[in-house]
C-alpha cells in the first residue's frame, strides 16, 4: 500500500490535509480517500497514476458546482 497527501478546502471552507491510501489486488489498483464520514473508493485501473487521477477527478465531479473543489 502507497499514501499519497490530498489537501484541500470542504464545502464550509475548512482545509484539511489527509492521506490516499493506494491499494493493489490482482494486478489492478484502486485509491481510497476519506473525510470525515466521507469514504470515495475509485473503480479499479491498471495503474497506481490511474488510480490516484480516477479518485481525483471524482472528487471533482461530486464537488458543488458552484464552489470548485481546491486541490493542492
Amino acid at each position: 500500500m502507497n499514501k499519497y497527501q490530498l489537501a484541500g478546502y470542504d464545502n464550509l471552507e475548512r482545509g484539511f490535509s489527509r492521506d490516499i491510501e493506494i491499494h493493489s489486488h490482482n494486478g489492478e489498483f484502486f485509491a481510497i480517500f476519506q473525510y470525515e464520514k466521507f469514504l470515495l473508493k475509485a473503480e479499479p485501473q491498471p495503474s497506481e497514476q490511474a488510480a490516484l487521477a480516477t479518485l481525483i477527478l471524482s472528487l471533482i465531479h461530486i464537488s458543488e458546482p458552484t464552489r470548485p473543489l481546491y486541490i493542492s
